[in-house]
């Protein structure tokens, strides 16, 4: 990469790895928005200027579902791609206002997050046909 990064979140896209957001080491916590691109072919990185850095408000959450679709929680609400642009799908559960975790798996989203900060962990699944959040039990020890 040519900018060093913490906390980055990366994904396969496109057939190329994007590295998106992070901090360099020595700014702890102080969070840049930019995306970088590695092009497995060409062998090169490259700072991003398609789809995932047209917004100012690049994804913190961000993840490629079994569907081949990318979805993000922006806000209240989860948005995919579509043809290019950021579509809201659904709102987020109610009690998750502070996002740790997004993954999809088997046709499904699993996001984990708290009402608040230091609040125990909930967990919900989202079937990506129907859209519907479905509370998973997350037991207490696990949940701190």
């Amino acid at each position: 990469m040519t900018k060093e990064r913490d906390e980055c979140e990366c994904l396969f896209y496109r057939g190329k790895f994007h590295v998106i957001n992070g901090y360099p080491t020595n700014m702890q916590g102080e969070f840049h928005q930019s995306i970088e691109v590695f092009d497995m072919l060409a062998r090169k990185w490259s700072e991003s200027n398609g789809v995932l850095s047209e917004s100012t408000d690049t994804p913190e959450i961000c993840v490629k579902g079994t569907d081949k679709k990318l979805y993000t929680c922006r806000a209240n609400d989860v948005a995919m791609l579509e043809d290019d642009t950021w579509q809201s799908v659904t709102r987020l559960p109610a009690e998750v206002t502070n996002m740790q975790c997004l993954v999809s798996f088997l046709g499904h989203l699993l996001l984990i997050g708290t009402p608040k900060y230091g609040e125990p962990s909930n967990a919900y699944k989202m079937d990506l046909n129907k859209r519907v959040w479905t509370k998973v039990h997350v037991p207490i020890l696990w949940s701190y």
